[in-house]
């Protein structure tokens, strides 16, 4: 009986605090893949079977995701993002993040000229362990509300 209470404790199990702690240094991460607009530290985030759930349309995959911050990053004169966590759950070898994401952008666009781009979304990640690397395996839009030149042009 004592044995299999101090068997997480003796195979390394770590701890739920262990594990938000390894999750919130990913999103750290994460922003600074995104603000040196640099694809690599993005890359190293999603998991192989990433998709993204957008609030229309159809599901976004991996690839699809890394080409858009590509494009995203090259025309970007200034790229911000900030994640704020509001919720973690942590159940059967999943964690699920509620968070807001907060992206800004001035971006040149292919007629040469400049734009301000504000995001703010909603979002749920479900990270997973792939081979001790926490990833992100999936992420649900829950809500988006989208800004050009401080105009609203999407609100859902």
């Amino acid at each position: 009986m004592a044995v299999s209470f101090f068997l997480p404790f003796l195979l390394g199990r770590p701890s739920d605090g262990a594990v938000k702690q390894a999750i919130r240094h990913k999103y750290a991460d994460l922003e600074a893949a995104f603000n040196s607009k640099q694809g690599a530290g993005l890359d190293a985030v999603l998991a192989p079977d990433y998709v993204s759930i957008p609030l229309k349309g159809k599901p976004n995959d991996r690839q699809a995701v890394i080409k858009s911050f590509a494009a995203l990053a090259g025309k970007a004169i200034v790229m911000r993002l900030t994640d704020r966590i509001d919720k973690f759950d942590l159940a059967s070898g999943t964690v699920h993040v509620s968070f807001q994401a907060s992206l800004h952008a001035v971006l040149v666009t292919a007629d040469g000229k400049t734009h301000s781009v504000d995001v703010v979304a909603d979002e749920e990640d479900v990270w997973r362990s792939y081979h001790g690397k926490w990833m992100i395996s999936k992420t649900v839009f829950k809500s988006y509300r989208g800004k050009r030149d401080g105009v609203v042009q999407t609100e859902t």
